[in-house]
């Protein structure tokens, strides 16, 4: 048995009992995943797809409906660290998944939902990352379909983070629209939210850092709005 068989041991025995194994199992998966990187490619892949398994498998438990339990926000963060790790590598390994409604999307989803802090815009942040790159490789409509629903759900997520007036968290939401707004996918899904009045009452704050980042916000979307929506318009008259 090799050392990531036994961690991945470790966390299908003890997802329900203990968090600080399973924070220090996933730890472990990462680290392994860095050492790695001057191994052979089989050796890599090999890497991967474990370390794919056991994200799956966590991510899936975590969310259940039966498990009341009540994770610490760190295990969310390291198996969305582990995804994240997994993507760099191998873009095209969630591809099944992110096209499929109950796949690794809608999980992430679910465990952000009605929960506005800075582990759930990280989460935000990483769908809209990795969803937009597999948009531009997909030549799916049904990718392109859910990825637009699963974006309206983000949006409205982060149009609540923005009324918490944390520069942490202000700072991920506005990195995250700016990175749809540059991409001029899902501009329209942005405009339906109150993302942008939210921001505006921001600019009033007596944070300067917060007003900034909330002026970012605006004219990112102001502009994206401009260029994507109107300009054919501007265009034809």
């Amino acid at each position: 048995m090799n050392i990531i068989n036994i961690i991945k041991a470790l966390l299908y025995n003890y997802i329900f009992h203990n968090d600080e194994i399973i924070v220090e199992a996933l730890t472990l998966l990462i680290i392994i995943f860095g050492c790695c990187s001057g191994s052979t490619e089989k050796i890599k892949q090999d890497v991967v797809d474990e370390l794919y398994t056991c994200s799956v498998y966590m991510l899936k438990n975590i969310c259940q409906k039966s498990c009341e339990k009540v994770y610490t926000p760190l295990i969310v963060q390291l198996i969305i660290s582990l995804l994240r790790t997994i993507m760099i590598y191998d873009i095209s390994k969630l591809k099944n998944d992110l096209i499929d409604n109950k796949g690794i999307v809608d999980i992430l989803l679910k465990a952000i939902e009605n929960v506005p802090n800075l582990n759930g815009v990280r989460v935000c942040y990483t769908l809209v990352v990795y969803g937009l790159k597999m948009f531009y490789v997909s030549t799916c409509q049904i990718y392109e379909k859910s990825f637009l629903r699963e974006l309206e759900v983000i949006t409205n997520y982060l149009s609540t983070c923005i009324k918490m007036n944390e520069e942490k968290v202000l700072f991920l939401t506005s990195s995250t629209c700016i990175t749809i707004c540059e991409n001029q996918i899902g501009i329209d899904v942005l405009l339906k939210t109150d993302i942008l009045h939210n921001a505006v009452i921001l600019c009033e704050s007596s944070n300067p850092d917060l007003a900034f980042e909330a002026l970012s916000i605006i004219s990112k979307i102001a502009y994206a709005a401009i260029t994507t929506i109107l300009y054919p318009y501007i265009m034809y008259v």
